[in-house]
């Protein structure tokens, strides 16, 4: 960078930050601070350089990545996580392998979770419906499992339930 900062590093050594010395700029090849690109790579924030990553199952080694693969049943093979299955207004839905009140047992669920980032209760299911018991209502244009509004007409009291993602009508009293 600067000839006054190149000589001052020569005299009494570099000013490092991480990788790169903040008087003259020179890179070295350690202290990077990695976070993830894309699928691929991970770049350091301090000198731009970029490198794969490092795969530990469905982790990365270096930057903490994810990247999940889901076997048939939505939960990915490595680490267990449910598939996200859908979002919806400040709501995301997906799968989870929680305990049934019902059946008694530990059973796939399908989960509505708060998705607003600066909401308290961010993260926190909203209700959980277990799929082997029936309480998650299947949705035949979505083809797959999904959380349902369940609306009550005021005029004659008849219910239906709406599918979040797609907005078909499940099931009408």
């Amino acid at each position: 960078m600067n000839l006054f900062g190149k000589l001052k590093c020569k005299k009494q050594g570099h000013n490092w930050n991480g990788c790169k010395c903040v008087r003259c700029g020179e890179v070295r090849d350690e202290g990077h601070h990695w976070r993830a690109g894309d699928d691929k790579l991970h770049y350091c924030t301090n000198c731009r350089k970029s490198e794969p990553h490092v795969w530990d199952g469905c982790k990365c080694k270096v930057c903490g990545a994810t990247k999940h693969t889901f076997g048939d049943d939505g939960f990915c093979i490595y680490c267990g996580q449910g598939k996200v299955v859908g979002y919806s207004l400040g709501k995301r839905t997906e799968l989870r392998l929680e305990h049934c009140s019902r059946c008694g047992k530990k059973t796939p669920h399908l989960a509505v979770i708060c998705n607003y980032p600066n909401d308290p209760n961010y993260g926190t299911a909203y209700r959980s419906d277990c799929i082997p018991c029936g309480s998650a209502p299947f949705c035949p244009k979505c083809n797959s499992y999904v959380s349902a509004t369940t609306t009550r007409n005021e005029f004659d009291g008849a219910a239906s339930a709406v599918c979040d993602c797609c907005g078909t009508v499940l099931w009408h009293e």
